[in-house]
Formats: C-alpha cells, structure tokens, sequence
C-alpha cells in the first residue's frame, strides 16, 4: 500500500512540477498545464511509467549500524562532498544524482531543524520548498523537499528521531528522474538493519 501511494505521489510530483514550477515566473501555470495537449500530457507520464517498470536492477545495501541501510543501484559508487560532513556516507551515479547518509549529533528537534532547512533553502535560492509529514522504517520523519530551478536539481530530505535513540538524516538529490528513483530506493528498502 506504502509503494502505491509513493509511486503515485512521485508520479502526480514529478508530473506536475514543471508546470508548477514554471507558473511561479509567469510562464504557464497549472491550470495551463491542465488545459496542454493531451501528446505532452501523455509523453510525461509514459516516461514516468517507463521509468518506474524498468527490469530488476541489481543492487547494492549500504550504510552502516548508526546510519540505517539503504539499497541504491549496484553501479552506484562512494562519493564525497568536502562541503559535507566527514562522517556522512554517499554514494552517486556518476551523473549528479547524490545518496548521503548522516545523523545530527546536536540537532533540536526534527521539526525545528525541517524549519531551519527550510530558511537555508529559501535563502539559497530554492523554490517550491514544501515540508510533510511520513513514516520511514515505522517512524515519523519530517520532510523537505526543494528544487533548485537555475541548477535544475531536486532536494528531498529526511529528519528524525529514530527508535534506535539516534537523529537521523538522508538526503537525496538530482534530477527529476533520478529523484523518482531515489525517493522509491529510500522509502521502499531504509532500515535500522543490514
């Protein structure tokens, strides 16, 4: 069921969002994109349906006993950002899209640090900034997503008080495309356990 309402919300998200997304700087808006021939509203979603029924690809699990696992894509290799922490842990596909593992040894509180996420943002020169509420491995999590329109880039982002006594962080970033990837990946296979 959790898959379902994933894959459809990453669907109508990543459906809508340049129409969304453009609307804000007077180019067309939603109710254009509602009102756009069906051919563009039909090459939209086959790629998305493309893209989510992809054959099996063989994966990898990462992360480690305080950060919780993940499986990413098995061609997936070790990044590092000297503008993140040390301790992080991310990987990439070589190709802009970034997976990063952290815990936040003095965070508040989840939501005070969603709010504080969101202010940087906003400062930095994301739109669309949007925060919710979710679960992740039987936890309430609190969420941020971004999009970063001069770099074409996706933040979605994950904080919270894990059951195992630890404030957990996991970011994704990329591309639309890859983000419907990375959204699935991190949703559908994070747990506390290898």
């Amino acid at each position: 069921m959790k898959k379902a309402i994933t894959t459809a919300f990453v669907g109508v998200f990543f459906s809508l969002t340049p129409f969304v997304l453009t609307g804000c700087f007077g180019a067309p808006s939603l109710a254009d994109a509602q009102q756009a021939p069906e051919e563009e509203k039909t090459n939209v979603q086959s790629s998305y349906e493309a893209e989510i029924n992809k054959p099996e690809v063989e994966t990898q699990r990462i992360g480690a006993e305080k950060y919780g696992y993940i499986n990413i894509p098995a061609s997936w290799a070790e990044h590092y950002d000297p503008n993140s922490s040390p301790d992080a842990i991310q990987y990439t596909n070589g190709a802009g899209a970034v997976i990063t593992l952290n815990l936040l040894e003095n965070a508040i509180d989840p939501k005070t640090t969603i709010a504080n996420l969101v202010q940087f943002h906003e400062e930095n020169g994301a739109i669309e900034v949007t925060t919710a509420e979710t679960t992740l491995a039987g936890d309430s999590v609190q969420q941020l997503y971004s999009f970063y329109s001069e770099a074409g880039i996706y933040l979605v982002t994950w904080i919270w008080n894990g059951s195992d006594g630890v404030t957990h962080y996991v970011c994704a970033e990329g591309t639309a495309m890859d983000m419907m990837n990375a959204v699935a990946m991190i949703e559908e296979t994070y747990s506390y356990k290898k």
